[in-house]
């Protein structure tokens, strides 16, 4: 947790980590999904209901990791922060 950010690395691909937090999305229930990725780096953004924002950065460490950060609004949410990434973690599990 540094700079309002949850941040690490997940042990899939890029492409698998971009799928993967798209289902999270849809299994968290957030809105106006916009995704921005190549094979290389991505963003993935989001909205909660209450209208926070929800933003995932992804940049390939290799072909099997991806690093992350995870922010949710302006001041960062630890906590749904996590959840998030504990979906995502879920999903690649799920995928594999």
């Amino acid at each position: 947790w540094t700079q309002r950010e949850l941040r690490g690395d997940f042990s899939a691909s890029l492409l698998d980590v971009a799928a993967a937090t798209e289902r999270a999305f849809v299994d968290l229930r957030l809105v106006a999904v916009t995704e921005v990725v190549d094979g290389v780096k991505g963003k993935i953004t989001a909205t909660l209901a209450d209208g926070t924002s929800v933003t995932i950065k992804l940049k390939a460490t290799d072909f099997k990791t991806t690093h992350f950060s995870i922010k949710i609004g302006a001041f960062g949410d630890k906590a749904m922060s996590q959840q998030v990434a504990r979906y995502i973690v879920r999903e690649i599990d799920a995928a594999q």
